[in-house]
């Protein structure tokens, strides 16, 4: 017993250096950049570039270190990835350190042909020189098409002008028009929209730019985003139940917007924190705005961004340039006196389903599903509806979250429908689903390769036909239609 003493000392050093290396180091990851040229004949070169951290090494298995296409139309081939040539040997396997690259050509049906819009994962999984290896990762990227600028732009606007009328952000605007802004408070929270979309636009590119995916509520998906907001809505809540006296959003005991002396600078935060609420529901429109955008040059992913701003600072916009606007709302009585209730108890509710889900998001890995698969319904994996839709029954995808406020709307109306039911029992229907409340990379790369920036998104596949993506919020006889098919 005591000659085993030095022998399980001895043990525990050796494995404390791979242990300790992995908990220093396990946030490591390849820097990836990816560009393409045309050759010859039209064909489009994909080039990976990866430099690994020091002291880690990439190893040659395809299934974890790979060029992946998605969305790429039929008559377009893809090669076989090109591994860098003179591979080191790292414990006995193939490997490469430092910076290499992997290349993949994608040929076209016939010359001259452009480079249609898909999804590109450089995909991989660094290991310590030591044998530790972390788990995988890809970097995602979207190549080709053609900007449509008047398309985009138009979406957009009509996406963030509906976005005023959706559950999250319909309460605030009718209490800050029950309150009749001057044209000062009105531009000063149109400017606060503004900037707070201008904010997530250039965010968005931030991420693109290092190969992460970001689009439409993807901020919703981090805690770190979701508590302070969930802090945030409280304070508010009991601010309009008269607990205290807050700056942004306060509300007079008569149900109006209390009138201060610097309300502008009131009414500036007001609009940011309108951007921070609007952003968990998806409008019609708004979508196919984002979508896009990917691959779209940097300026297009801005004018966006502002774009939908302006949609949804439409209200104050009109009131503050139109005399006599804000004449249209009822006017104050006293019946006003039940708003402060209803929407401290409307921002309550929504603090307490917010911190639900960052609840969730900080659980340990393994039970990060805060979205509870219906009955009936199959957990989306990218072989399964694959495998599916080669069979003559219709396949339907649906992408949720548990932020996503009109996936909610969804949930509760359309896909619970008892017609949608029973469209799905007579056509023999399969359904997916797949929770994106925290990131997935294979939920983001089938968003991408249909052109959508976030969820909720509803795909119907029938064999012989094209995907028909529907409408962000859905409606009964949309998806019952989807499923019967073209007659």
């Amino acid at each position: 017993m005591t000659g085993s003493i030095p022998l399980l000392f001895l043990t525990s050093l050796a494995l404390a250096g791979p242990l300790a290396n992995f908990d220093r180091d396990s946030t490591q990851k390849p820097e990836v950049t990816l560009t393409h040229q045309t050759l010859a004949g039209g064909v489009v070169r994909l080039t990976a570039s990866y430099v690994v951290p020091e002291k880690m090494h990439q190893t040659l298995q395809p299934d974890y270190f790979d060029l992946e296409v998605t969305g790429l139309p039929s008559g377009w081939t893809a090669g076989a990835t090109v591994y860098p040539p003179n591979p080191e040997t790292v414990l006995g396997l193939p490997s490469w350190s430092g910076t290499f690259e992997v290349v993949r050509d994608l040929t076209p049906p016939e010359p001259g042909v452009a480079l249609p819009v898909v999804s590109v994962s450089a995909k991989w999984q660094i290991c310590f020189d030591d044998g530790v290896c972390l788990p995988p990762g890809r970097s995602t990227f979207v190549l080709g098409g053609q900007f449509d600028w008047w398309l985009a732009l138009s979406l957009a606007f009509l996406g963030g002008m509906i976005l005023n009328f959706m559950p999250c952000v319909l309460p605030v605007l009718a209490l800050k028009l029950m309150g009749k802004p001057g044209k000062l408070s009105a531009l000063a929270t149109a400017a606060g929209i503004e900037t707070g979309l201008l904010a997530l636009g250039f965010v968005t590119l931030a991420l693109q730019a290092g190969g992460n995916a970001a689009g439409w509520g993807f901020q919703f998906q981090s805690p770190w985003f979701g508590g302070p907001l969930v802090v945030v809505l409280v304070a508010l809540a009991l601010e309009w139940w008269g607990v205290w006296t807050l700056p942004v959003f306060s509300v007079s005991r008569k149900g109006t917007m209390s009138g201060k002396k610097h309300s502008w600078v009131d009414s500036y935060f007001a609009g940011l924190l309108t951007v921070a609420l609007a952003t968990p529901c998806t409008a019609p429109f708004l979508g196919t705005a984002l979508g896009l955008t990917l691959g779209a040059p940097a300026l297009a992913v801005v004018a966006v961004f502002a774009t939908i701003g302006l949609g949804l600072a439409l209200p104050y916009i009109v009131v503050a340039a139109v005399p006599g606007a804000s004449n249209w709302v009822p006017k104050p009585g006293a019946w006003m006196a039940w708003v402060p209730r209803i929407g401290g108890a409307a921002l309550l509710a929504t603090a307490l389903w917010l911190g639900s889900v960052v609840w969730q998001q900080l659980a340990p890995p393994e039970a990060q599903t805060a979205v509870t698969r219906p009955a009936g319904w199959e957990p989306f994996t990218t072989s399964a509806v694959r495998d599916a839709s080669e069979s003559e029954a219709p396949v339907l995808v649906e992408f949720t979250a548990a932020w996503c406020l009109t996936c909610r709307v969804n949930e509760a109306g359309a896909l619970s429908s008892p017609e949608f039911k029973e469209a799905v029992k007579s056509s023999g229907a399969r359904l997916f689903w797949g929770d994106f409340t925290v990131p997935d990379a294979a939920i983001t790369d089938w968003l991408r390769s249909y052109g959508r920036a976030g969820v909720p998104f509803t795909l119907v596949l029938r064999k012989g036909q094209a995907p028909l993506v529907l409408s962000e919020l859905l409606t009964t006889e949309a998806l019952v239609s989807a499923l019967k098919g073209p007659r």
